[in-house]
């Protein structure tokens, strides 16, 4: 990773994200086109990044697949579908409650 910053821009769109991309890039000297980028998938971002070598970030893809197959699997299982929905009803609940994250075990999300 180069750099993390504030995106300052109001609307993250591809004119406003290669901009940014590229005042970054030039602040540490490096020519456009010459460096590859690693991202999600994201419109904006593929057509930020239309000109330059990108490849798209392994945990997003896993991320989207096993979303994909938990989806696929839940239509076809209508016990998965309870259970889903359960999970959903519980992390619902610790979000609305008073229960600070740091007091679990593990992160808790709305999907499995």
């Amino acid at each position: 990773m180069l750099r993390c910053k504030v995106f300052d821009y109001e609307r993250k769109t591809a004119v406003n994200i290669q901009s940014e991309i590229e005042s970054i890039m030039n602040q540490f000297n490096i020519p456009s086109g010459d460096t590859s980028i690693t991202t999600d998938a994201g419109a904006n971002i593929v057509a930020a990044l239309r000109e330059v070598s990108r490849y798209q970030c392994i945990a997003h893809r896993l991320s989207s697949v096993l979303t994909d197959a938990w989806q696929n699997s839940i239509s076809n299982d209508s016990t998965l579908e309870e259970f889903d929905k359960a999970i959903k009803d519980v992390s619902g609940f610790i979000h609305r409650s008073d229960i600070s994250p740091d007091d679990l075990p593990t992160t808790l999300k709305s999907t499995v």
